[in-house]
């Protein structure tokens, strides 16, 4: 290449901010496609073309045999600005937890199988249970002592319970008191040591005093819990006016730990939640995508030997709904630990595709749990606190779609790009071989800061795609050198302008058609971009 000296020193200078910017160095990058940078964060297939003709190029040199010889720029200089290949599988390598293969086809994959439970506390809804204990002050002259049976009646919707193990706690409030009282209830148990459980509060007046206990067994006759209560003076001996007490008594903070009982019809209110979706590859794409076959496995772990009926309700980012008919699950059977339900929305039940699509970042779920419909099974069962129903939910999405998305408009900055203006003609090479089955195009603004406008517009095409065959899997790969001449119109412009809009399109192979494509781990882009032009410098 024949250039002044003073060209030379230029180009040098040039050459050298380049390399500084494919290698990282920041020092380098300053003023010189800063905004590219935003290129890199761009998720897969967002940015896809765009991200490889960036993301490969470090540290590599420009191929120039793959440029043309007769851009008709009477060529003085090439500027290599980027080069790289790059498989599908390099591409998804930092996504592998959210990646799979099956052979070589790429699906999308999450899947947490323990979302969100519901067991015994959910089935047997043990709710506060109170009791009123009147006190006749005048008796403590004759008796040290009231002593009375005392039952404690659970309401426990659609369900009985004959044995359970609970926490619980028991708290007195005492009203109307002419002296504190000494309370004490005795609850028969089953437990291991063999005592009953004994329990004493002091009551005074206006005033709760409570116990919380951990781990009771009681049987229970028409879920009633039967007890003894005795009620002496703390301080016996006094004399007693003619007045009634009162001595209000609640067990709450129920939590079961095992249960034996019969459940009727049941249900079951499964609590709201959000299930975290990191389909970040799927992030930003805008415009029209569908995607062939993607699936939502409803997965239901069922450790109870119910048979059971879920109403699912799901939605995404934007109150997307996700429609899911009722669907049926199995209980376990003999030694089985567990029963296994994986209820698949698909295209053909559900709009799926609309809601991968958007690209949510959570499944807003909720619900109810018909459990034992109809009644079905009338047999007492023993239910543990580790028999639950465990509710999960995993994704698969196969990397095959239509795409047609234009990108968010991306900015480059030119202000510091002075040989810019040492130009009297110029070319844009694109020379690529594209096994992708995906294509690109760009719409680009020519804008001018100073009358804050456009100025000039040009469209070009980057890479066509891949040639594909009825099942949109890549046949062939395509070949091609595009060259983009700047018109003297559009170079005067370029000069002018402190920046230039780019806007790109995807394209997928035969989207017209309504073809989907299959994206094969072994897909791959291999592109040079070089701007070519003739340098009128004078020192």
């Amino acid at each position: 290449m024949q250039v002044t000296n003073a060209i030379a020193v230029k180009l040098t200078y040039y050459k050298t901010r380049i390399v500084g910017f494919l290698n990282g160095n920041k020092a380098d990058n300053a003023g010189f496609m800063t905004h590219e940078n935003k290129l890199y964060m761009k998720k897969m297939l967002s940015g896809l073309l765009m991200l490889s003709v960036l993301a490969g190029c470090i540290g590599d040199e420009f191929d120039t045999d793959l440029l043309v010889d007769d851009v008709e720029t009477t060529a003085g200089l090439a500027i290599p600005i980027a080069k790289t290949k790059v498989t599908m599988e390099d591409i998804l390598s930092d996504q592998t937890d959210m990646v799979k293969y099956n052979g070589d086809s790429i699906i999308l994959f999450q899947e947490n199988d323990s979302v969100e439970y519901v067991g015994i506390n959910d089935f047997f809804r043990l709710s506060s249970t109170n009791a009123s204990l009147p006190v006749a002050f005048a008796i403590f002259n004759s008796e040290d002592r009231i002593a009375a049976a005392q039952d404690f009646s659970f309401s426990i919707p659609n369900a009985s319970v004959s044995v359970m193990d609970v926490n619980y706690r028991i708290s007195a409030t005492g009203s109307n008191m002419q002296v504190p009282l000494l309370l004490s209830i005795t609850f028969p148990t089953m437990n291991d040591d063999g005592n009953d459980r004994v329990i004493e509060l002091v009551i005074n007046n206006n005033q709760t005093a409570s116990e919380s206990i951990e781990g009771d067994r009681f049987a229970l006759s028409d879920n009633l819990l039967n007890a003894q209560v005795e009620i002496r003076p703390v301080s016996p001996g006094g004399f007693y006016a003619n007045t009634i007490g009162n001595i209000a008594l609640t067990i709450d903070n129920l939590e079961l730990s095992y249960v034996k009982g019969r459940m009727a019809e049941n249900k079951v209110t499964m609590d709201e939640g959000s299930y975290a979706l990191d389909f970040d590859v799927l992030d930003e794409i805008p415009g029209d995508i569908e995607f062939a076959d993607p699936k939502l496995n409803i997965i239901i772990d069922n450790a109870t030997p119910f048979k059971g009926l879920i109403a699912a309700a799901l939605s995404g980012t934007g109150d997307i709904e996700l429609a899911s008919d009722p669907f049926m699950i199995d209980g376990k059977e003999g030694a089985e630990l567990t029963k296994r339900t994986r209820y698949t929305l698909n295209n053909s039940n559900s709009n799926i595709n609309e809601f991968i699509s958007k690209t949510p970042d959570a499944l807003n779920y909720a619900g109810e749990l018909t459990l034992n419909p109809d009644g079905a099974m009338t047999d007492e069962v023993e239910l543990s606190d580790a028999d639950r129903i465990y509710i999960g939910y995993g994704f698969e999405v196969p990397l095959e779609l239509r795409l047609n998305a234009e990108l968010e408009e991306e900015s480059v900055e030119l202000e510091d790009i002075d040989l810019i203006d040492d130009l009297s003609k110029a070319a844009l090479i694109f020379s690529s071989i594209n096994g992708l089955p995906i294509g690109a195009s760009a719409h680009i603004k020519f804008y001018d800061e100073e009358t804050a406008s456009v100025i000039e517009t040009k469209d070009i095409a980057i890479v066509s795609p891949a040639k594909v065959n009825t099942d949109g899997v890549v046949t062939e790969s395509v070949t091609e050198v595009v060259s983009i001449d700047l018109t003297a119109s559009e170079l005067e412009s370029l000069k002018k302008s402190e920046e230039l809009l780019i806007t790109v399109r995807l394209n997928t192979s035969d989207y017209d058609k309504g073809q989907t494509v299959v994206f094969l781990k072994q897909n791959a882009l291999e592109i040079n971009l070089a701007i070519r032009g003739k340098v009128e410098y004078n020192n």
